[in-house]
């Protein structure tokens, strides 16, 4: 009976552990992604010290990346005009509210310059979710939560897609990554 039990223990730990082996997590790496079959051009990339330089060109501030949810790399994966999407897994089965976060580069402008409203569409499962807009009289709240419940993911995935403003063009946008909790985080 004693011996049933430690190997009940260790069963179910590495059931646990299994389930975090789920993407829960996208960090947007370009070693990574290239691995993954993904076509990307070192202009999709960047990390902070070249953003930092780009935003104080262009007379802003740029925000670090948020360490919330343990995830703190300083590297940034541009959107591209046509938009990017990628996916998050998660259990078929959930019964549970999910609370998706993104962490957007953000910037804030300096007082001598003016910089054009930008705007950026969060769509999940196809749906408009969210609009982020950046306005350099406001500070932006980031990263973003958005609510989920099973109705929103497909076959096991969190399907987002992220569509920058096409009238300023070029790439104003970046994420430094995202993650599902199931609970509200704190920040």
């Amino acid at each position: 009976m004693s011996k049933v039990i430690p190997l009940f223990i260790l069963l179910f730990s590495f059931g646990l552990l299994a389930q975090d082996e789920v993407k829960r997590i996208a960090r947007f790496k370009m070693i990574e992604d290239r691995s993954q079959g993904i076509e990307v051009k070192p202009e999709d990339y960047a990390g902070y010290p070249e953003l930092k330089r780009w935003a104080l060109f262009e007379g802003l501030f740029l925000q670090p990346d948020h360490p919330l949810g343990g995830i703190k790399d300083g590297e940034c994966r541009f959107i591209p005009n046509e938009g990017l999407s990628f996916y998050l897994e998660a259990d078929k089965e959930l019964k549970s509210k999910l609370y998706l976060y993104l962490d957007f580069t953000t910037y804030e402008s300096r007082a001598n310059k003016k910089y054009p409203v930008r705007t950026l569409q969060v769509y999940v499962k196809n749906r408009n979710r969210r609009t982020i807009e950046f306005n350099p009289n406001k500070i932006q709240e980031n990263p973003i939560r958005i609510d989920l419940d099973r109705a929103d993911l497909e076959d096991g995935r969190i399907n987002i897609k992220l569509v920058p403003d096409a009238i300023e063009g070029g790439r104003f946008w970046g994420i430094w990554d995202a993650f599902y909790s199931f609970e509200k985080e704190k920040y």
